[in-house]
């Protein structure tokens, strides 16, 4: 059985109020690294300011 890549998994709640509802984001390396834990934050940085369900 073939492995995938290396990855790193990030799961945000949609309100920390809130006991429903999450997002995941994970990003994997081609590479056989592991990828980098900044990058994955510097995407969630981006990304999550721009879900309509996610409060601040």
């Amino acid at each position: 059985m073939e492995q995938g890549p290396l990855a790193r998994t990030l799961s945000v709640a949609l309100d920390g109020k809130d006991p429903g509802g999450y997002y995941e984001i994970t990003v994997w390396s081609t590479s056989g690294a592991l990828p980098d834990d900044s990058v994955l934050l510097g995407i969630a940085e981006k990304v999550l300011p721009t879900l309509p369900e996610r409060t601040v």
